[in-house]
Protein backbone atom coordinates (compact mmCIF):
# COMPACT_ATOMS: atom_id res chain seq x y z
CA UNK A 1 0.00 0.00 0.00
CA UNK A 2 1.50 3.18 -0.84
CA UNK A 3 0.44 5.80 1.78
CA UNK A 4 2.28 3.29 4.19
CA UNK A 5 5.35 3.21 2.22
CA UNK A 6 5.09 7.37 2.83
CA UNK A 7 4.60 6.67 6.16
CA UNK A 8 6.73 4.28 7.38
CA UNK A 9 9.42 4.55 4.41
CA UNK A 10 12.33 2.38 6.15
CA UNK A 11 9.99 -0.50 7.70
CA UNK A 12 13.30 -2.41 8.83
CA UNK A 13 14.38 0.17 11.42
CA UNK A 14 10.79 0.74 12.58
CA UNK A 15 11.78 -1.43 15.57
CA UNK A 16 15.31 -1.34 15.78
CA UNK A 17 15.67 1.96 18.51
CA UNK A 18 12.33 1.22 20.05
CA UNK A 19 12.06 2.04 23.59
CA UNK A 20 10.91 -1.44 25.75
CA UNK A 21 7.57 0.47 27.00
CA UNK A 22 6.25 -0.47 30.66
CA UNK A 23 2.41 -0.43 32.17
CA UNK A 24 4.04 2.42 34.11
CA UNK A 25 5.62 4.47 31.71
CA UNK A 26 2.83 4.73 29.52
CA UNK A 27 -0.46 4.69 31.05
CA UNK A 28 -3.32 5.88 28.80
CA UNK A 29 -4.56 8.74 30.38
CA UNK A 30 -6.59 9.77 27.36
CA UNK A 31 -8.05 8.59 24.72
CA UNK A 32 -6.51 7.29 22.17
CA UNK A 33 -6.54 9.26 19.02
CA UNK A 34 -8.03 8.27 16.03
CA UNK A 35 -4.87 8.65 14.18
CA UNK A 36 -2.69 6.47 16.31
CA UNK A 37 -5.33 3.67 16.35
CA UNK A 38 -4.90 3.72 12.37
CA UNK A 39 -1.20 3.33 12.83
CA UNK A 40 -1.26 0.12 15.79
CA UNK A 41 -3.76 -1.63 13.84
CA UNK A 42 -1.64 -1.47 10.72
CA UNK A 43 1.91 -2.03 11.93
CA UNK A 44 0.42 -5.26 13.93
CA UNK A 45 -1.36 -6.13 10.65
CA UNK A 46 1.80 -6.25 8.80
CA UNK A 47 4.71 -6.44 11.29
CA UNK A 48 2.91 -8.56 14.48
CA UNK A 49 5.62 -7.20 16.88
CA UNK A 50 5.12 -7.75 20.37
CA UNK A 51 2.63 -5.66 22.54
CA UNK A 52 5.61 -4.17 24.64
CA UNK A 53 7.23 -2.97 21.23
CA UNK A 54 4.19 -1.71 19.66
CA UNK A 55 3.18 0.43 22.47
CA UNK A 56 7.11 2.00 23.08
CA UNK A 57 6.37 2.54 19.02
CA UNK A 58 3.51 4.31 20.07
CA UNK A 59 3.73 5.06 23.72
CA UNK A 60 0.89 3.43 24.75
CA UNK A 61 0.76 0.55 27.24
CA UNK A 62 0.83 -2.68 26.30
CA UNK A 63 -2.27 -3.54 28.27
CA UNK A 64 -3.98 -0.41 25.81
CA UNK A 65 -2.50 -1.51 22.94
CA UNK A 66 -3.87 -5.55 24.19
CA UNK A 67 -7.47 -4.17 24.10
CA UNK A 68 -7.50 -1.96 21.00
CA UNK A 69 -6.53 -4.97 19.04
CA UNK A 70 -9.21 -7.75 20.42
CA UNK A 71 -11.77 -5.11 19.85
CA UNK A 72 -10.35 -4.76 16.48
CA UNK A 73 -10.30 -8.45 15.72
CA UNK A 74 -14.23 -9.04 17.42
CA UNK A 75 -14.90 -6.34 15.17
CA UNK A 76 -16.09 -7.17 11.28
CA UNK A 77 -13.55 -4.51 10.20
CA UNK A 78 -11.08 -4.59 7.61
CA UNK A 79 -7.41 -2.46 7.40
CA UNK A 80 -8.98 -0.79 4.51
CA UNK A 81 -12.00 0.08 6.70
CA UNK A 82 -9.95 1.59 9.51
CA UNK A 83 -8.11 3.80 6.62
CA UNK A 84 -11.11 5.22 5.30
CA UNK A 85 -13.65 5.32 8.24
CA UNK A 86 -14.43 8.57 9.74
CA UNK A 87 -12.90 9.14 13.46
CA UNK A 88 -16.01 9.04 15.14
CA UNK A 89 -17.12 6.00 13.73
CA UNK A 90 -14.18 4.26 14.45
CA UNK A 91 -13.90 5.18 17.69
CA UNK A 92 -17.44 3.97 17.98
CA UNK A 93 -16.82 0.25 16.56
CA UNK A 94 -13.75 -0.08 18.76
CA UNK A 95 -14.47 1.45 21.51
CA UNK A 96 -18.45 0.55 21.99
CA UNK A 97 -20.17 2.59 24.58
CA UNK A 98 -20.35 1.21 27.97
CA UNK A 99 -23.94 0.59 28.91
CA UNK A 100 -24.93 2.39 32.10
CA UNK A 101 -25.38 -0.20 35.58
CA UNK A 102 -29.18 0.91 36.17
CA UNK A 103 -28.84 2.02 40.40
CA UNK A 104 -31.76 0.93 41.74
CA UNK A 105 -31.37 3.63 44.83
CA UNK A 106 -31.40 6.21 42.28
CA UNK A 107 -33.63 5.13 40.50
CA UNK A 108 -36.21 5.05 43.47
CA UNK A 109 -34.60 9.12 44.47
CA UNK A 110 -35.77 9.67 40.49
CA UNK A 111 -39.36 8.20 41.10
CA UNK A 112 -39.84 10.99 44.12
CA UNK A 113 -38.62 14.18 42.26
CA UNK A 114 -41.93 15.01 40.62
CA UNK A 115 -43.72 14.93 44.13
CA UNK A 116 -40.51 16.38 45.68
CA UNK A 117 -41.01 19.15 42.98
CA UNK A 118 -44.41 19.80 43.30
CA UNK A 119 -44.19 20.48 47.06
CA UNK A 120 -42.11 22.99 46.79
CA UNK A 121 -43.53 24.55 43.96
CA UNK A 122 -47.04 24.51 45.13
CA UNK A 123 -47.06 23.96 49.09
CA UNK A 124 -43.87 25.92 49.68
CA UNK A 125 -41.77 22.99 51.04
CA UNK A 126 -38.21 23.36 52.16
CA UNK A 127 -35.73 20.92 49.93
CA UNK A 128 -34.10 20.13 53.51
CA UNK A 129 -37.45 19.32 54.67
CA UNK A 130 -38.40 16.72 51.34
CA UNK A 131 -34.79 15.06 52.40
CA UNK A 132 -35.37 14.83 56.15
CA UNK A 133 -38.57 13.05 55.14
CA UNK A 134 -36.84 11.24 52.32
CA UNK A 135 -34.32 10.06 54.85
CA UNK A 136 -37.06 8.97 57.60
CA UNK A 137 -38.38 6.47 54.68
CA UNK A 138 -35.30 5.40 53.20
CA UNK A 139 -32.37 5.55 55.90
CA UNK A 140 -29.86 4.15 53.57
CA UNK A 141 -30.59 6.42 51.04
CA UNK A 142 -28.53 9.53 50.01
CA UNK A 143 -27.14 12.83 52.02
CA UNK A 144 -28.25 15.78 51.48
CA UNK A 145 -25.69 17.39 49.11
CA UNK A 146 -26.29 14.27 46.80
CA UNK A 147 -29.73 14.35 47.14
CA UNK A 148 -29.44 18.18 45.81
CA UNK A 149 -27.05 17.32 43.12
CA UNK A 150 -29.38 14.71 41.90
CA UNK A 151 -32.62 16.79 41.87
CA UNK A 152 -30.95 19.61 40.15
CA UNK A 153 -30.12 16.83 37.42
CA UNK A 154 -33.41 15.33 37.31
CA UNK A 155 -34.71 19.33 37.20
CA UNK A 156 -32.27 20.42 34.37
CA UNK A 157 -33.15 17.54 32.28
CA UNK A 158 -36.48 17.98 32.57
CA UNK A 159 -36.24 21.74 31.85
CA UNK A 160 -38.08 22.63 35.38
CA UNK A 161 -37.67 26.15 36.75
CA UNK A 162 -36.12 26.47 39.78
CA UNK A 163 -38.87 26.65 42.87
CA UNK A 164 -39.26 29.78 44.99
CA UNK A 165 -38.35 29.03 48.31
CA UNK A 166 -39.71 31.78 50.58
CA UNK A 167 -37.77 32.82 53.09
CA UNK A 168 -40.23 32.84 56.44
CA UNK A 169 -41.90 29.39 54.99
CA UNK A 170 -43.21 26.71 57.86
CA UNK A 171 -43.13 23.13 58.16
CA UNK A 172 -46.45 22.48 60.04
CA UNK A 173 -47.35 19.07 61.19
CA UNK A 174 -50.82 17.79 61.25
CA UNK A 175 -51.78 18.41 64.30
CA UNK A 176 -50.68 21.89 64.36
CA UNK A 177 -52.84 21.88 60.87
CA UNK A 178 -55.88 20.90 62.94
CA UNK A 179 -55.53 23.50 65.60
CA UNK A 180 -54.79 26.35 63.04
CA UNK A 181 -57.60 25.35 61.03
CA UNK A 182 -59.97 25.17 64.82
CA UNK A 183 -59.05 28.46 64.99
CA UNK A 184 -59.12 29.95 62.10
CA UNK A 185 -63.25 29.42 62.10
CA UNK A 186 -63.32 30.49 66.02
CA UNK A 187 -64.93 33.74 66.62
CA UNK A 188 -61.87 34.58 68.96
CA UNK A 189 -60.22 37.58 66.39
CA UNK A 190 -56.66 36.81 68.26
CA UNK A 191 -56.38 33.43 67.57
CA UNK A 192 -57.72 33.57 63.61
CA UNK A 193 -55.01 36.42 62.91
CA UNK A 194 -52.65 33.76 64.28
CA UNK A 195 -53.89 31.13 62.35
CA UNK A 196 -54.11 32.93 59.13
CA UNK A 197 -50.34 33.91 59.59
CA UNK A 198 -49.17 30.54 59.95
CA UNK A 199 -51.09 28.78 57.82
CA UNK A 200 -50.03 30.97 54.92
CA UNK A 201 -46.79 30.56 56.06
CA UNK A 202 -47.11 26.95 56.12
CA UNK A 203 -48.52 27.28 52.03
CA UNK A 204 -45.57 29.14 51.27
CA UNK A 205 -47.08 32.90 50.62
CA UNK A 206 -45.13 35.65 50.80
CA UNK A 207 -44.54 38.11 54.33
CA UNK A 208 -45.93 40.99 51.91
CA UNK A 209 -49.73 39.25 50.90
CA UNK A 210 -50.13 37.85 54.82
CA UNK A 211 -49.38 41.46 55.88
CA UNK A 212 -51.95 42.98 53.68
CA UNK A 213 -54.66 40.26 54.58
CA UNK A 214 -54.27 41.01 58.33
CA UNK A 215 -53.29 44.75 58.15
CA UNK A 216 -50.34 43.46 60.41
CA UNK A 217 -46.75 44.68 60.55
CA UNK A 218 -44.15 42.33 58.83
CA UNK A 219 -42.63 42.42 62.81
CA UNK A 220 -45.75 40.94 64.28
CA UNK A 221 -46.27 37.94 61.62
CA UNK A 222 -42.15 37.34 62.25
CA UNK A 223 -42.71 37.40 66.53
CA UNK A 224 -46.06 34.99 66.30
CA UNK A 225 -43.86 32.80 63.73
CA UNK A 226 -40.50 33.05 66.31
CA UNK A 227 -43.05 32.14 69.29
CA UNK A 228 -44.21 29.17 67.09
CA UNK A 229 -41.07 27.76 66.33
CA UNK A 230 -39.41 28.10 70.03
CA UNK A 231 -42.79 27.32 72.07
CA UNK A 232 -45.21 25.32 69.73
CA UNK A 233 -48.64 26.15 69.61
CA UNK A 234 -49.62 26.80 73.44
CA UNK A 235 -47.28 30.01 72.90
CA UNK A 236 -49.89 31.62 70.59
CA UNK A 237 -53.14 30.71 72.50
CA UNK A 238 -52.34 32.98 75.49
CA UNK A 239 -53.77 36.34 74.73
CA UNK A 240 -51.33 38.99 75.68
CA UNK A 241 -53.30 41.27 78.80
CA UNK A 242 -52.15 44.72 80.17
CA UNK A 243 -51.10 45.46 83.62
CA UNK A 244 -53.76 47.69 85.23
CA UNK A 245 -53.34 49.46 88.33
CA UNK A 246 -54.65 48.88 91.54
CA UNK A 247 -56.10 52.05 92.41
CA UNK A 248 -57.84 51.87 89.04
CA UNK A 249 -59.35 48.72 90.05
CA UNK A 250 -60.62 49.54 93.02
CA UNK A 251 -62.26 52.60 91.95
CA UNK A 252 -64.23 50.37 89.09
CA UNK A 253 -65.44 48.55 92.04
CA UNK A 254 -66.45 51.24 94.23
CA UNK A 255 -68.64 52.42 91.11
CA UNK A 256 -70.03 48.87 90.44
CA UNK A 257 -71.52 48.45 94.11
CA UNK A 258 -72.70 52.62 94.13
CA UNK A 259 -74.32 51.36 90.49
CA UNK A 260 -76.05 48.26 92.00
CA UNK A 261 -77.27 50.03 94.83
CA UNK A 262 -78.80 53.03 93.31
CA UNK A 263 -80.41 50.82 90.39
CA UNK A 264 -82.21 49.18 93.51
CA UNK A 265 -83.30 52.57 95.08
CA UNK A 266 -86.36 54.52 93.62
CA UNK A 267 -85.43 57.82 91.17
CA UNK A 268 -87.17 59.99 93.32
CA UNK A 269 -84.73 59.44 96.55
CA UNK A 270 -82.36 61.48 94.00
CA UNK A 271 -84.25 64.18 92.98
CA UNK A 272 -85.60 62.44 90.11
CA UNK A 273 -89.16 62.60 89.03
CA UNK A 274 -89.16 59.53 87.45
CA UNK A 275 -90.67 56.15 88.60
CA UNK A 276 -87.93 53.86 87.02
CA UNK A 277 -83.99 54.27 85.56
CA UNK A 278 -83.05 55.36 82.80
CA UNK A 279 -79.36 55.83 81.62
CA UNK A 280 -79.39 59.18 81.04
CA UNK A 281 -80.82 59.34 85.03
CA UNK A 282 -78.30 57.02 86.00
CA UNK A 283 -75.70 59.37 84.83
CA UNK A 284 -77.01 62.37 86.85
CA UNK A 285 -77.76 60.57 89.52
Amino acid sequence: MAWFARKWPDERHIFSQCPMNTDEDHMATRPVPPGKLRDLITIHYFFQPSLRQLGGLLHLASSTVGEYLRAFNRSSLSLADVQTLGDAVLRERLVPPRPKRQNRRQNELTNLFLAIHHNLSQNGKCLLREWEAYRKRQPRGYGYSQFTNLYAQWRSANRLPRPRVTRWALSLSSEDLKVFQAWRSSSNKRRWERAVALLGLGEGRTMKSICGKLERAPKTIKNWRLAFLEKGVGSLAIPSKKAVNKERLALIASKKERLVKIIHEPPSLHGINRTTWTLETLSSA
